[in-house]
């Protein structure tokens, strides 16, 4: 863990140095041009007739920032890769930063399961937002972002504000779903490691008493999740075996069913990846009014929890075990089918059989489950 904690900081910091030299040249050369077009938002064509300006900062400010807008950087990405720089270095893997301080509970004890606040914003909250639209956006809108359920209640619960979650936090959010009639729980999130599993294995102990589904993402790291856990994982220590019985796992799909099927990022496992799903080019809600496309499992698993919610809709008299059978058979197959294994190590990945990426070897499909779940239901 020391060994890998060190590398991934020394990159992260690696980052956040290069990105603030780069960003004082970015902001100097943004406020020049602002104060020189008097407001605050210029496009392409304002930039090109500042070059022909005689002043020479104005000149290269704005030769310099529509080089960068030309090659589609603008102030959109600035601002995202600003966020995703300091989260890394000033909190995901800064060791003297401890905001359980600011909670006051102790960790390793359950005991003490009300803390927190009811503010589901924070300063960033376009993940869950994001992870929500795919599963219920308004179908009705004309943008493109349609929810995969029509007609679904959310419980918005706060897991992770930054960096990996806390397994207390994982443990009383699925308690608080479970306990207060969640039906489907999505788990857009995940780690390398843990300290209190015991924690979320009393909670996914008691999701199975309940008959809860629990639909997590596989992860991003295109590693095999047979070898490498990556936690939560729905395993006891000792027997290695599942805690519920109605955990899917969820591997993202990419666009085309070619040897690219698995997104490059996904993680995969023959026995503890159940399904894959599309999360590649994904459309949907950003915070104020927003919308954006996004890749990751974290897309692929709330792809599934819309499907689920469709057949729990239409089908009611399914049982959750029956909603999870229908869904993993009658997924799209491709078992045979030559991909690429997802390997970002390897400048040249070998090729492997779908079907050794998953227990199903196949991709969710909502048309298929409709129809399976009419048969089973007559």
């Amino acid at each position: 863990m020391r060994i890998d904690f060190l590398e991934r900081f020394t990159k992260a910091k690696s980052e956040y140095d290069n990105f603030m030299i780069f960003s004082e040249y970015y902001t100097k050369a943004d406020s020049n041009i602002r104060e020189e077009l008097k407001k605050e938002t210029y496009n392409e064509a304002d930039l090109k007739i500042l070059i022909t300006s005689s002043d020479i900062v104005t000149k290269n400010s704005a030769s310099y920032i529509l080089n960068l807008m030309e090659k589609g950087f603008g102030k959109s990405t600035f601002n995202s890769y600003k966020q995703h720089v300091e989260s890394e270095y000033l909190y995901r893997f800064n060791v003297n930063y401890k905001p359980r301080d600011i909670i006051g509970d102790d960790v390793s004890s359950n005991s003490d399961s009300f803390y927190g606040n009811n503010n589901v914003m924070g300063p960033r909250c376009g993940h869950g937002t994001f992870v929500s639209g795919i599963v219920g956006a308004n179908r009705e809108n004309s943008n493109d972002a349609y929810g995969i359920a029509d007609n679904v209640k959310f419980m918005v619960l706060r897991v992770v504000p930054d960096g990996d979650e806390r397994d207390k936090d994982v443990a009383n959010a699925i308690k608080y779903a479970v306990n207060n009639g969640a039906q489907v729980v999505n788990m857009s999130f995940g780690k390398d490691y843990t300290s209190h599993k015991y924690l979320v294995d009393e909670a996914l102990d008691l999701a199975n008493s309940k008959k809860v589904l629990l639909i997590h993402a596989a992860g991003n790291e295109s590693e095999d999740n047979d070898i490498k856990w990556h936690y939560p994982i729905n395993l006891t220590n000792d027997s290695l075996k599942p805690i519920t019985d109605y955990w899917i796992e969820v591997g993202a799909s990419s666009l085309k069913a070619d040897k690219t099927l698995p997104a490059e990022f996904s993680n995969y496992g023959q026995k503890n990846v159940d399904i894959f799903a599309p999360g590649v080019s994904i459309y949907s809600l950003e915070p104020g009014q927003k919308f954006e496309s996004a890749n990751g499992t974290s897309s692929a698993s709330p792809v599934v929890c819309g499907v689920a919610a469709v057949l729990l809709s239409y089908f009611p008299q399914l049982s959750p075990a029956e909603i999870k059978e229908i869904i993993l058979n009658s997924s799209v197959p491709f078992k045979k089918l030559k991909v690429i294994l997802p390997d970002r190590t390897n400048p040249k990945p070998k090729k492997v059989k779908f079907g050794t990426l998953s227990k199903t070897g196949g991709v969710v499909n909502l048309y298929n489950a409709v129809l399976m779940a009419i048969e089973k239901t007559k």
